[in-house]
């Protein structure tokens, strides 16, 4: 496990020793579960950008898909 020391001022320590106070845990405890959620919620909103587009035309790896449209092309430019 990682410690690190961190200064708070008066004020932020007090609300943080409330918050823990109400949830019944320690100031240290409160305060990692909140940070590891709030790394989760931005790693799943990250995560939630990752995706799939369709620009209409093949681009992976489907070899005989991209053959046939090579194929129309070299077609279609003979035939202009």
């Amino acid at each position: 496990m990682y410690q690190m020391r961190v200064q708070l001022p008066d004020k932020l320590r007090s609300a943080l020793e409330r918050a823990a106070s109400s949830a019944g845990k320690t100031p240290e405890a409160w305060a990692s579960e909140v940070l590891e959620r709030q790394l989760s919620v931005r790693d799943e909103r990250l995560r939630g950008r990752f995706g799939s587009v369709d620009l209409g035309r093949p681009t992976g790896a489907d070899n005989d898909e991209i053959e046939a449209d090579l194929a129309r092309a070299y077609d279609g430019g003979e035939e202009g």
